[in-house]
């Protein structure tokens, strides 16, 4: 992580020269919030290009960056994950035929 402008924009360091962070990618990082080690994972709102340092231009990211995230931090951008919870009462199993039964659920991120 290079730098943050605002609570929904930032810029990205260390990328190979030419690297395209394209609208609807995902990235990861890790960070602490009152003490507690966390995960957060965010979608790129602009298509980005890093230029010949390896830094990208600042671009929309959500949901926004909270509190506790560091400058320099390691970024994942190679199948990155979050943390989440299901949502009470939201698992629904569908048969789908007699052998196979689809479930579906709905979760949100523990930010």
């Amino acid at each position: 992580m290079n730098s943050v402008i605002d609570p929904v924009t930032m810029t990205l360091k260390d990328l190979p020269v030419g690297f395209t962070l394209t609208r609807g990618d995902h990235f990861a990082f890790d960070y602490t919030f009152a003490g507690f080690a966390m995960r957060a994972l965010h979608r790129v709102m602009n298509t980005v290009t890093a230029n010949g340092a390896g830094v990208t231009p600042a671009f929309g990211v959500r949901p926004y960056l909270r509190a506790g995230y560091a400058l320099n931090a390691p970024v994942t951008l190679k199948r990155p994950m979050g943390v989440f919870r299901l949502l009470p009462g939201s698992l629904a199993p569908s048969m789908k035929n007699s052998t196979l039964t689809v479930y579906s659920f709905k979760a949100v991120q523990d930010l």
